[in-house]
């Protein structure tokens, strides 16, 4: 997420006071101008993930108020590989493989919109890096959002927080309920 930063130390790396985010995702501050719309100039990094999701979550609680989607209704049917791994509870060395267990609460849009749907990206967790790397995969890598965010949980979905693609199974979810580009979807109830 970012947050707006009034720090001494951005200050002097050459930030204005005011236009100054700081992604906690990547720990760096990244600057953005406010000119009636958003213009981003980003500098030290072009990740612009964060506004991505803001985007994205809009555009579902469009599709929400449209009767499209539904915030609380189990999101299996329309994303079947959201939650197929179940939970992961630990690493089998011996075995090279994560040792799951079934989810027992379905995941909803709303959790997938608020990072409680289970999921974590998986470069921030340990026990991710070793379900990748045990199937000779790099993290958050892959032509698609489902090579990039079909994991393994980590958590029972509602029962905790972490940082995830949930946006991008969101978005995902979008395209395949109204069979538009996300892209499109958000040119016709966003923009």
């Amino acid at each position: 997420m970012c947050y707006c930063f009034h720090d001494q130390a951005a200050y002097y790396q050459g930030f204005q006071r005011g236009v100054v985010l700081y992604d906690w995702a990547i720990l760096r501050p990244v600057r953005v101008r406010f000119c009636g719309i958003i213009n981003h100039t980003v500098r030290l990094t072009n990740s612009y993930g964060p506004l991505e999701a803001l985007l994205t979550t809009v555009a579902c609680l469009q599709a929400v108020e449209a009767g499209i989607l539904e915030l609380d209704k189990d999101v299996s049917n329309v994303l079947p590989e959201v939650g197929k791994y179940g939970i992961m509870t630990a690493f089998d060395e011996e075995k090279n493989e994560g040792v799951v267990e079934k989810h027992k609460t379905p995941i909803t849009l709303r959790d997938i919109l608020s990072h409680t749907s289970g999921y974590e990206y998986d470069w921030f967790s340990p026990l991710l890096a070793k379900w990748r790397q045990s199937r000779n995969e790099q993290p958050w890598t892959g032509p698609t959002v489902e090579h990039k965010t079909t994991l393994p949980l980590l958590f029972e979905p509602g029962t905790s927080f972490r940082y995830s693609g949930g946006p991008d199974w969101a978005g995902k979810m979008i395209e395949r309920v109204t069979g538009k580009t996300l892209e499109a979807f958000m040119r016709q109830k966003v923009f």
